[in-house]
């Protein structure tokens, strides 16, 4: 998946001025040979290694590192960035300058199998179609956990580099989330700071997993969106046993989200 995604996206993110940064997580397969190779073919393409295996946010975190863009789109292995997405969202980028741009969440249906064709038909065979045109404006940390973005997936968020930086992701380290923790702890101190916010959120998904979505894998993470929204005060002791291996991360993340923007 992660070959196929640069080699679509490389070409035109080179014609933006747009670097990758690719982290290997301690890769034990083919790998960290595949990176070589797509550094070595495309010049804005760059990898750094762990050579010991850390948790998914620290390797997310170390690609933010490396880059001094001014925004970041933090994206997983299996995350098709649509070329055409990259286009729109460099243009909005060029209007303004908001906190965060947010697009919805889309993912290949079940049984969907990566072939050798280009990413993008076999996404058009299987009614996959992400062409965002526009953006909703919210002016407010708490509106933008109110509209559901509170479990934001790795792939469907552009973030201003430096103040996410600024914002300590690390301090989220084994929530699977740093990248929601370090977001809304940046929205937060606008908020308080600036008096409000300026989230700009798409009208259709920009990227999609190429890994079908399995109802029976469950993590704290992918708490069914009616139950944070009804039971908010309720659901940091009711987590059932499925979230047992995250109930403690889970906690501590949204008690800060629950004291710093709810309340």
């Amino acid at each position: 998946m992660l070959a196929a995604i640069i080699r679509a996206v490389a070409p035109t993110c080179r014609e933006l001025g747009i670097p990758i940064h690719i982290s290997d997580n301690a890769s034990t397969d083919d790998t960290p040979n595949v990176c070589r190779e797509l550094s070595e073919q495309y010049e804005h393409v760059y990898f750094t290694r762990h050579e010991q295996e850390c948790s998914i946010d620290e390797n997310m975190v170390s690609a933010l590192d490396g880059s001094s863009a001014s925004y970041t789109w933090w994206s997983g292995d299996d995350d098709y960035i649509s070329p055409s997405t990259l286009v729109v969202a460099q243009a909005w980028l060029e209007r303004g300058s908001p906190d965060g741009i947010l697009f919805p969440g889309a993912s290949v249906p079940s049984g969907f199998v990566l072939t050798g064709d280009p990413v993008v038909e076999q996404l058009q065979r299987v009614g996959c179609n992400f062409e965002p045109t526009s953006f909703l404006r919210l002016a407010s940390a708490a509106a933008v956990f109110a509209g559901r973005y509170y479990n934001i997936p790795i792939g469907t968020l552009i973030v201003p580099t430096a103040r996410i930086k600024k914002a300590n992701p690390g301090k989220y380290y084994g929530t699977h989330h740093a990248h929601s923790g370090a977001f809304y702890e940046m929205l937060s101190a606008t908020d308080r700071d600036e008096g409000g916010v300026d989230v700009w959120v798409a009208d259709a998904p920009g990227s999609v997993s190429l890994t079908p979505q399995d109802p029976d894998r469950k993590t704290w993470a992918h708490l069914k969106e009616d139950i944070a929204r009804r039971a908010l005060p309720e659901w940091l002791t009711r987590l059932p046993p499925t979230y047992d291996p995250y109930q403690a991360e889970a906690r501590e993340f949204h008690r800060h989200i629950f004291r710093d923007i709810l309340t």
